[in-house]
């Protein structure tokens, strides 16, 4: 981000699977029953995780072996199947989700406080991420407040790190409209709808920031004209020439080569994504969130060991990290390490309980570790807590 499908690379979650991918053409007898079965609701009950869990597992699609030799033959037959049951392309590549509301948290201590903006960061950078997401509700709802633009932006930034892209996106969308050329929320566009599988919009932010900036602005119109690049492959390729181009007049910054980090990812050329994060990293050493971009792009390639290494740095520099804890599950998970991989899962949930999705991760792991125990235990849970897993995991 989601997870399952991409692992994500926002400052949580990429997306928001790559690695996690049936390893042949044809379903399993357990699959197709599943999706004979399924009603088309975009929401699944417990006992359909359950059962979805076992056909994944039946199909080996938690495994290391990777994409079929004939990938493109075998993701148009997965978009087929996924638009019969009504999931559109099941990729989200031509029927991007309409764009986020933003849900303001229900509760919230600060309500009617006069919030100053810097508040909320320094609990941001802190890693009190829930505090720091009310204080920056208060501030950018203020009708008061001079710093709401920016506000939006943080409060963005901090639902990426908790994983929740959808939230992220509503934010972010909120600070560009206060200021369209907000830099930093551009490209934080361009990585959260990354992360949601919506390649066309992430082109069109990331090609609005380089429009937008100062210096990298000049190579505009350096790969050829918008309209002549007819398709997706061929806007993104146009794209990514932009931001090489860019990149070479890049001193001291971080930026173009991480945005071609997101760029290389959305067309699949992982390898390359990841030397460009390094080069990112070769700035910006001590950023959590760029660790967190190379170790989801290692996961995405096949390379879930590389991106155990990549997730424990991010870690090491930001504890908190909400997003990276999910991830380094969702990679133990696809070695079929699931033990490891719920004590990840659970240490994300207990610093951010509203990353209510990842209980589907650990439902799929108990299924997989053949604990029906645990199973039944979180099914019977009205509301699960992690602490209920205390005597089960270490976390």
């Amino acid at each position: 981000q989601q997870n399952q499908s991409n692992q994500s690379m926002a400052a949580n979650q990429t997306a928001e699977a790559q690695q996690a991918m049936p390893q042949g053409q044809q379903q399993t007898p357990e699959m197709n029953q599943f999706m004979e079965n399924w009603n088309g609701d975009s929401g699944l009950t417990a006992e359909q995780e359950e059962e979805l869990a076992n056909a994944f597992n039946e199909s080996a699609m938690m495994g290391m072996g990777g994409m079929p030799d004939d990938a493109e033959a075998w993701m148009e037959q997965y978009a087929k199947q996924m638009e019969e049951v009504g999931m559109g392309s099941g990729f989200g590549m031509n029927d991007p989700p309409p764009a986020p509301t933003y849900n303001v948290s229900q509760t919230n201590r600060y309500a009617g406080q006069v919030m100053p903006l810097q508040k909320g960061v320094e609990a941001f950078q802190r890693g009190e991420l829930r505090e720091a997401i009310e204080m920056l509700e208060t501030t950018a709802t203020s009708e008061i407040s001079t710093d709401a633009g920016e506000a939006w932006r943080w409060l963005g930034m901090a639902h990426a790190e908790t994983d929740d892209d959808r939230q992220a996106i509503a934010a972010l969308l909120k600070s560009v409209e206060t200021d369209e050329r907000n830099l930093d929320a551009l490209l934080e566009l361009g990585v959260s709808c990354t992360n949601e599988l919506d390649q066309n919009q992430a082109l069109a932010f990331l090609e609005t920031w380089l429009e937008s900036h100062p210096i990298y602005r000049q190579v505009v119109g350096s790969a050829g004209a918008a309209e002549d690049a007819i398709g997706t492959f061929a806007m993104t390729e146009r794209v990514i020439q932009l931001f090489k181009n860019a990149a070479e007049l890049a001193e001291n910054d971080a930026d173009p080569f991480a945005a071609l980090g997101v760029l290389c990812n959305l067309s699949r050329e992982y390898d390359d994504a990841a030397g460009w994060f390094k080069k990112a990293l070769q700035v910006k050493p001590s950023s959590h969130s760029l660790w967190n971009k190379l170790g989801a792009t290692q996961a995405n390639g096949n390379r879930s060991k590389d991106a155990l290494h990549a997730y424990n740095q991010a870690l090491a520099l930001k504890p908190t990290y909400v997003r990276a804890w999910i991830n380094m599950g969702i990679s133990y998970q696809n070695q079929s390490m699931y033990n490891e991989a719920c004590c990840y899962f659970l240490k994300g949930l207990s610093l951010n309980p509203e990353s209510k999705h990842v209980w589907s991760y650990l439902r799929m792991g108990f299924t997989c570790m053949e604990r029906p125990d645990l199973t039944e235990k979180l099914n019977q849970a009205g509301t699960p807590h992690p602490d209920m897993f205390r005597d089960d995991f270490k976390f």
